[in-house]
């Protein structure tokens, strides 16, 4: 009777993935983003290079920097007072999207 309730089973907690999941890199990757970007704005006053090599532009896109494609998701806009709030919703809606559709979709495709 215990077999088919998970719950009951000694191995459920076994079964479940080692180490840090996708989500975990993910919500550490844009956060770690946010920091570098406020890093790089106050302290050098570099908004200029981050607009030239990772902000989604077409002039970015025409020079044939594929990789923005990717990147600007990590870039934030730091011109209006809320965008701290902004990027903690961000972080707080894909950890709760993320935790339900990892065990539908998988770590990989996640």
């Amino acid at each position: 009777m215990a077999a088919h309730r998970t719950y009951l089973r000694d191995d459920s907690y076994s079964s479940r993935p080692q180490g840090t999941s996708a989500l975990t890199w993910l919500l550490a990757a844009i956060a770690a983003g946010f920091v570098l970007q406020n890093i790089f704005l106050r302290w050098f006053n570099a908004e200029s290079v981050i607009d030239a090599s990772v902000a989604l532009t077409v002039a970015n896109l025409t020079a044939g920097k594929v990789w923005t494609l990717v990147t600007y998701s990590f870039v934030h806009s730091v011109d209006n007072f809320p965008y701290l709030l902004h990027v903690v919703v961000n972080l707080v809606s894909i950890y709760f999207l993320g935790r339900e559709l990892i065990p539908v979709m998988g770590e990989r495709r996640f």
